[in-house]
Formats: structure tokens, sequence, C-alpha cells
């Protein structure tokens, strides 16, 4: 009822302002005291802490567009595909090893990438399916 009367953009983009609402406040109630005490002593952080809240409301702006425009599949394979990346930089630039189930975990996700770049990226269609509108995603706007 909400995606119809509001549109997909707009009920994406409000679930992703209160999830990056959620997280702020999260932060704050569950890590506070430590924030607080680490900025004291380290004023530096603040800009990293800044630098994480700026990504984060990236993220969750580009979200909706990057579902409506590549589909759940694709998001999921970058956002995994973004784990991949950050286990190789700290492999490489900061020496650390990781245990062998995390780095099963890796190679899953990393044939997982591979065979949605070998079937072209496309998932099936759902023709069969009813859309939530009744007219096709593509002509969401």
């Amino acid at each position: 009822w909400t995606v119809e009367e509001v549109g997909m953009y707009r009920y994406m983009g409000t679930v992703c302002w209160y999830a990056g609402l959620l997280s702020v406040l999260q932060v704050g109630a569950l890590e506070g005291g430590a924030l607080l005490h680490t900025i004291s002593h380290h004023p530096g952080m603040l800009l990293w802490m800044v630098g994480l809240a700026v990504s984060q409301f990236i993220f969750y702006s580009a979200l909706p567009v990057m579902l409506n425009r590549y589909g759940c599949g694709a998001a999921n394979i970058n956002i995994l595909a973004a784990d991949v990346y950050a286990a190789i930089a700290g492999v490489y630039l900061f020496s650390m090893s990781y245990d062998s189930v995390y780095l099963s975990g890796m190679a899953v996700t990393c044939i997982g990438i591979l065979i949605y770049t070998l079937n072209g990226g496309k998932e099936e269609p759902r023709d069969n399916l009813p859309h939530v509108t009744g007219r096709p995603l593509d002509k969401l706007k």
C-alpha cells in the first residue's frame, strides 16, 4: 500500500533515511561514552567519524537508485565485492592474516561474482509475478 501511494523512490529513500538515523542513534546510545573519550584524546578521530557518516549517507542515498537501475542481485554483488577488496587491502597493506572460514567465505563470494558475471548479470525474468504498482519497474520514476 505505501509503495503504491508514495512511489518506490520516495519509499526507499525514506527507509534509507531512517536506517541512517537509526545507525546514528545506535552509535550514540551504545558507543557514546567511548566515542567521546576517543575524540577528547584524539581530536583527529572526529574527521574519521564525519567521513564515515558522509559515506553512509552517500550509500543510503544511492541505494534506491542502484536497486531500481541494476536490480537487487547486482547491488548485493557490489556490496560483497567491497568486502573482498577490504580483505585484499588488509593482507597487502596491513599484513593481516585471516581464518580459513573467512577465506572460504571470500572464495564462495568470488565464485558467486564470477557466475553472476558469466550469466551476463541478468536476473531471471519475473513477468509472472505481480508488480506492486501494476506497472513494470522500469516505468517507475
